[in-house]
């Protein structure tokens, strides 16, 4: 019964962008799946890193991250949301923070990563936006510090999301995939 009233209340605190895209419809129910899927497909372990990409601009990775990410924490799994889309970051619009201070400020050694996570309405959800891109998002890929991100991340959160670029587009997914369980 507590579950259900706190599914509620997150429903109700949910930012307008997931509001309108997480209702009692098919797509919510696959997401639900996916989650289900995915908490099978641990083998046991109890961390986990997952890439959502996909292959062209528009296809809606971003959103599917995003509901993810919310299907995930709600379980009270303790989830974190990363936007690793450099060029176009998208998740500090949907859930309505601000986009500094994040993983480029991370792994710039210019800020610690607790100042850079950002609570957002549903609880057991943490993000990390993009932050301000002002190099080349390949320096900030082939980083020595992504690693130990990766690294201390995964050993964190019970799951971690990372919203990467598209597939085609760019090399970032595949740079991306060594540090990820799925």
């Amino acid at each position: 019964m507590e579950k259900i009233a706190d599914s509620q209340q997150n429903q109700e605190k949910m930012t307008s962008s997931l509001k309108k895209y997480y209702t009692d419809t098919p797509g919510s129910a696959e997401i639900e799946r996916l989650g289900a899927n995915l908490d099978a497909m641990r083998n046991g372990k109890k961390k986990q890193v997952i890439l959502i990409t996909s292959s062209v601009i528009g296809e809606g990775k971003s959103t599917v991250a995003s509901l993810l990410a919310r299907s995930l924490a709600i379980h009270r799994k303790e989830t974190l949301l990363v936007d690793f889309d450099l060029r176009r970051p998208r998740l500090h619009e949907i859930f309505e923070v601000d986009c500094k201070n994040g993983l480029i400020d991370i792994l710039q050694s210019d800020l610690p990563f607790n100042v850079c996570m950002k609570e957002t309405a549903i609880p057991h959800l943490i993000l990390i936006s993009s932050g301000i891109l002002d190099i080349s998002p390949g320096e900030i890929l082939n980083n020595e510090l992504l690693n130990a991100f990766f690294e201390f991340v995964g050993n964190k959160f019970d799951n971690v999301i990372v919203d990467s670029p598209p597939a085609i587009h760019v090399s970032d997914p595949l740079l991306l995939s060594k540090f990820v369980d799925e």
